[in-house]
């Protein structure tokens, strides 16, 4: 039968690989803006937005559609009349501090969701980055998610990697069953060469 969602070690394995994801980008926005390129700025929101969404669905439980399905399906989520305004403020405010302003908000929101789920959470989603005046995710989110895996195999993947769909974008490897499984030797490699532990952080 098709799994209907991730195993519980993999699931905390995904989630914190997707606000990794976000970590490592959110203090961008304010970079860019401050340096005049606002189109980056932009850029990065947009994108900021769309990873936004997609851990919405994670924490939602429910598998994120096809991109031109996703934004009507993300309407359907309990979570999306929490989310809306925020993610809205992300991508239209004029000003990156605004933008800004409005992915910040959007992690609170998640993390709650996270909280409310009973996953493991820290009080607060984003900190500033070091002594910069830029807003960065909180790095508790993603130890406190990748401590509480007690699965050996799935404490040996590389912390950030996260599932297939994390790091490829490519239609023709995501629409094909037998592509997607060709990579199982990928993950045992990295598997194999990781010595990490991960309740320490990343």
């Amino acid at each position: 039968s098709s799994l209907r969602w991730y195993p519980p070690d993999v699931e905390l394995y995904v989630l914190a690989a997707a606000w990794q994801r976000i970590e490592q980008q959110l203090p961008f926005v304010g970079r860019t803006g401050v340096r005049g390129d606002e189109l980056g700025s932009r850029l990065l929101c947009a994108q900021l937005a769309d990873d936004l969404v997609a851990l919405a669905f994670l924490l939602s439980r429910q598998w994120a559609p096809y991109a031109k399905w996703r934004g009507i399906a993300f309407l359907s989520l309990p979570v999306a009349t929490r989310l809306g305004l925020l993610l809205d403020a992300a991508v239209t405010e004029a000003t990156w501090q605004d933008r800004e302003a409005g992915l910040g908000g959007a992690c609170e929101v998640l993390l709650e969701l996270q909280r409310e789920r009973g996953l493991s959470a820290p009080d607060r989603a984003v900190t500033m980055f070091w002594d910069r005046p830029f807003r960065s995710v909180n790095l508790d989110v993603i130890a406190a998610l990748l401590a509480a895996i007690t699965d050996p195999e799935v404490r040996r993947l590389p912390p950030g990697v996260g599932s297939a769909g994390q790091w490829i974008d490519s239609v023709d490897v995501l629409t094909r069953a037998d592509r997607r499984a060709a990579l199982r030797p990928v993950y045992q490699v990295w598997a194999g060469e990781q010595d990490v532990d991960h309740g320490g952080g990343i």
